[in-house]
């Protein structure tokens, strides 16, 4: 569970996540819920052997959805990903994602958007971890 920090937004935003192995273990679905079901997704995140990186793709009950890859830099422990967004009503075609497990076993995630062709700041979160919710949908 964390809580999400929207540039300019002073409304308190609650994400819930679920993690869980998928198609026989050659896969990650996660299925998330903002503020018991506001907005939600699902993603499936596998391994691309073209690409040779993660690959995933993310759906979403707003109507857009997105795909993208994933690096690991062993140096920093931080996952890079880039997404293309298709559909995005807002302008946004690109988001760049920078997410770290810390010591104490939070989840750090910060993102950029490129929105109507400039880079913008996005969201930010901190993901603890809880005991399981339920993930709702509207």
């Amino acid at each position: 569970q964390g809580n999400l920090a929207e540039p300019g937004s002073s409304k308190a935003v609650i994400d819930r996540s679920h993690w869980f192995r998928a198609l026989n273990g050659q896969a990650i679905k996660t299925v998330h819920s903002i503020n018991h079901g506001e907005y939600g997704g699902e993603s499936f995140i596998f391994w691309d052997e073209a690409k040779n990186s993660l690959a995933y793709y993310y759906f979403t009950t707003a109507g857009f959805y997105t795909y993208g890859t994933m690096q690991f830099n062993p140096q920093s422990g931080e996952i890079t990903a880039l997404e293309n967004v298709e559909n995005n009503q807002n302008g946004i075609t690109q988001v760049k994602s920078h997410s770290k497990i810390m010591p104490d076993g939070s989840l750090e995630v910060r993102s950029t958007y490129l929105q109507n062709e400039q880079w913008v700041p996005g969201h930010s979160a901190v993901y603890q971890p809880v005991a399981p919710q339920e993930i709702i949908f509207k």
